[in-house]
This record gives structure tokens, C-alpha cells and sequence, in this order.
């Protein structure tokens, strides 16, 4: 375990050498002159222009522009619940397992689908108005979609 400490450790170690060199050389890297922030827009009211267009200055002269703490600025609406629609309510089908038919590739006859008038033979996987077959057992057939998951028993007669 200690071993694997140790691993860890260098690893850490070395990430953060990595950085740290990677970071200089961001800094020092010769020819390359920083982009305003706000360009083509002029100085804001209240802001002296950028002594000599570092990507400082320019950043601090567009936090002054958008004056996120001056006491003109409104506060943004409270968000409150009752605002909120409720969600919209799904009617959720009333299924029924009618029969059952085992074997290789086992299928099973439900009644109630969305969209199905009748009943309808299916398999697994198989989708039908946004439900979907999930399993078929020995007397119970699992199904899901609309939010909800059910889990159907063939009646016995």
C-alpha cells in the first residue's frame, strides 16, 4: 500500500511541476501581444483607457463597464416556486398482462398500451407509445416509460 502511496505522490508531484512550467511559459512566450476585451467599443463612462493594452487593464475595464456593484444596477426578479408552472401531469396507461407465451424468444399479450386499441402481442425491447418491454419472465412481464415502471403478473383464472 505504501508503494502505491509513493506512486501517487510522484504522480502529484510531477502534474504540478507540469502546470507550473506550462504557466511560465504561457507568460514568457516572446511576439504574442493580448487582444482587449473591448474592442471597437470605446472607453466606458467612468473608466480610464488601458495604459498600454495589457489583457489586465482591458479586463478590468470591462468588470467597470458592466458595474456589477454600483447602486443604480437592479436586482434581478426573485425566483419563487409559485412563478414555476407545475409540471405537466402524464395520464399513465392502466396495464393489463392477458397471457404469456415462454420458449426461446418469449412474448406476452398486454392490453392498455397508449396509442394500442385492443391487445397487442409484444416482445422484449420492443416500444410502443413511449413504453417499453423490458423483461418477460414466468408469469410477470416488467415495463417502463411515462415516468414509471411496472411490473405486471399474469392473473390466474
Amino acid at each position: 500500500m505504501s508503494e502505491l502511496l509513493r506512486w501517487i505522490r510522484r504522480l502529484f508531484v510531477g502534474l504540478v511541476l507540469l502546470t507550473i512550467v506550462g504557466i511560465v511559459a504561457v507568460a514568457l512566450r516572446p511576439g504574442v501581444a493580448p487582444e482587449p476585451l473591448l474592442a471597437n467599443q470605446g472607453t466606458p463612462r467612468g473608466a480610464r483607457a488601458p495604459r498600454d493594452g495589457g489583457a489586465l487593464d482591458s479586463t478590468l475595464a470591462a468588470i467597470r463597464f458592466a458595474a456589477p456593484f454600483q447602486p443604480t444596477r437592479t436586482p434581478a426578479a426573485p425566483f419563487s416556486a409559485a412563478s414555476t408552472p407545475p409540471p405537466s401531469q402524464i395520464p399513465r396507461p392502466t396495464l393489463v398482462l392477458t397471457a404469456l407465451a415462454g420458449g426461446r424468444d418469449p412474448s406476452a399479450v398486454l392490453e392498455g398500451l397508449p396509442g394500442v386499441e385492443g391487445a397487442r402481442v409484444v416482445r422484449v425491447g420492443d416500444t410502443i407509445g413511449g413504453v417499453r418491454i423490458r423483461s418477460i419472465r414466468v408469469g410477470r412481464v416488467v415495463v417502463t416509460g411515462l415516468d414509471t415502471l411496472w411490473s405486471l403478473m399474469l392473473r390466474e383464472p
